[in-house]
């Protein structure tokens, strides 16, 4: 920037202080495009780290039942609590 600032400064006329605006832009995107890309990278890092969190408590559950049997009062694979039966009545029952 500075370099930029001190090429600005010295030109009197308009057209030639547009290629030292025009590189700088270039130079931003530029370093837009690289932090961009820097913070991409750093946040599918993360992503990748809880996946292998959830891999390795799977795995511990496994190793933990192997017969994959459900514990007694477990949730359903559908994720819903296991159904009790309840009478169903009327309005003529009552």
């Amino acid at each position: 920037m500075l370099t930029g600032w001190l090429g600005i400064s010295r030109a009197t006329l308009t057209t030639e202080q547009i290629p030292y605006l025009a590189s700088g832009g270039l130079g931003g995107l530029f370093a837009l495009g690289v932090a961009a890309t820097l913070w991409l990278s750093g946040d599918m890092h993360d992503e990748f780290d809880a996946l292998q969190d959830i891999r390795n408590m799977m795995a511990d559950a496994i190793e933990a039942n192997p017969t994959g049997a459900a514990p007694s009062g477990s949730i359903s694979p559908t994720g819903k609590a296991p159904r009790t039966a309840i009478a169903a009545t009327t309005n003529a029952d009552r």
